[in-house]
């Protein structure tokens, strides 16, 4: 009767140990999947601070550039006003200095860019 009666506790206490056995292995699981989770939120953290430090790095470059284009922006400005009246010029010194020879239109040339 005592055999039966520790047979007995001995088969629940093995049934119970199975079921805390069972819960370990979800617990684990459930661990790993979090480390895994972790490990995967902090890789993409690290990729977005990267990502942030090279958008800031641009930022700023592109802020420096900036400057100079709008410098350059109202150079052009001033170079379209004197568009036609450049082009008109040119065209009259190529017409006034064709029938000329190669050597005499240098000279003409280089007077005229020296003033």
């Amino acid at each position: 009767m005592k055999l039966r009666q520790a047979e007995h506790e001995l088969a629940l206490a093995v049934e119970e140990l199975d079921a805390k056995e069972q819960s370990l292995m979800e617990m684990r699981a459930k661990y790993d999947e979090a480390i895994t989770e972790k490990q995967k939120l902090q890789d993409d953290a690290e990729l977005t601070k990267r990502r942030l430090e090279s958008a800031e790095s641009l930022i700023s470059n592109l802020a420096d550039k900036k400057e100079r284009w709008e410098e350059q922006r109202d150079g052009f400005d001033d170079k379209i006003i004197r568009l036609v009246g450049d082009t008109a010029l040119a065209a009259s010194f190529i017409s006034y200095a064709g029938p000329f020879y190669h050597e005499t239109r240098l000279s003409l040339l280089q007077s005229w860019t020296t003033v």
